[in-house]
């Protein structure tokens, strides 16, 4: 998490980064280990999923997570959301 943004994530056997939709259709178009996210049928935009066997160098793991740093550090941070206090029912 970056300013209450997700940055990177785990997701069965990949690994998910968030960099922007441009990015990410570079980065499938020249990447063989990397695809769209695609969380049951329907794709996340800017996200994208690295397969594992791309990630045996810690270099390379670096590579992918400063990727999706440097693309989430632009985002705006999230503000906690308030919940509306709740009004209590007077007993009749």
């Amino acid at each position: 998490m970056m300013h209450g943004q997700i940055c990177f994530a785990l997701w069965d056997d990949y690994l998910v980064i968030r960099i922007g939709n441009e990015s990410a259709s570079m980065l499938v178009a020249g990447d063989p280990h990397a695809r769209l996210f695609d969380l049951n049928g329907k794709t996340m935009k800017g996200w994208v999923m690295i397969a594992t066997d791309a990630l045996s160098e810690d270099e390379d793991l670096q590579n992918y997570i400063d990727m999706a740093m440097l693309s989430t550090c632009t985002l705006p941070p999230k503000t906690a959301k308030q919940t509306p206090k709740r009004t209590r029912r007077k007993a009749d």
